[in-house]
């Protein structure tokens, strides 16, 4: 059987943490089920057995700041710090010979002030 070159595109991914659990205004889906603020290293695992089986390459974009928990350099809240490395060597040893992988935007969140990697206060401030 012929193959069909498949390029893919995942979008946001970020080690444990659900970027959409964080920011959605609702905890569950429209059909009442509960949405998931983590996601195991399992996950991960079973998204590289599929690529490396059937040889599937595209782009994978890592939120270095996900849900305004931290960072992917420093630690994010509520991760052991084995499993933030677990997911990054993952990355690194697994997805990187078929994917190419960069940073997504930092929280997709809460904007982030840079010097204390907190999310900055919402309020707008008034025009000069």
């Amino acid at each position: 059987m012929k193959k069909v070159p498949i390029s893919l595109i995942i979008d946001d991914p970020a080690p444990i943490i659900s970027v959409y659990h964080e920011h959605a205004r609702s905890r569950t889906t429209k059909d009442g089920r509960p949405l998931i603020p983590t996601f195991p290293n399992t996950a991960l695992f079973e998204f590289c057995d599929v690529i490396e089986r059937h040889g599937i390459k595209g782009k994978f974009s890592v939120v270095p700041m996900p849900g305004n928990k931290g960072d992917i350099v420093n630690g994010l809240e509520g991760v052991p710090q084995k499993e933030l490395s677990e997911w990054l060597e993952t990355v690194h040893t697994r997805v990187t010979p078929l994917f190419s992988v960069g940073p997504e935007v930092l929280s997709h969140h809460k904007a982030v002030d840079l010097a204390t990697g907190l999310p900055l206060d919402e309020k707008i401030s008034k025009p000069l």
